[in-house]
């Protein structure tokens, strides 16, 4: 951010532009390649996961209900 705040001149304030040629010649760090491929993986993962628990839930939502049903309408039935 600091770098950045560098490459736009003016004062203060939201109104600052961007020198389009210091932007070019900033420096961004960035993670080896096999930590990128890792993270990538990691997020999948979770993508998966939250799948899953969303698709739990719904066979959940559907569950009770059929449960309470068959508990309470057999119950009565069979009073």
């Amino acid at each position: 951010m600091q770098k950045l705040g560098e490459a736009s001149p003016g004062g203060a304030g939201q109104n600052r532009t961007l020198g389009l040629k210091k932007l070019e010649d900033l420096q961004v760090p960035v993670p080896a390649i096999g930590r990128q491929h890792w993270f990538d993986r990691i997020q999948l993962m979770a993508r998966e996961a939250r799948t899953i628990r969303a698709s739990t839930a719904k066979d959940v939502e559907a569950l009770i209900p059929a449960m309470l049903h068959e508990i309470f309408y057999e119950q009565a039935k069979d009073a």
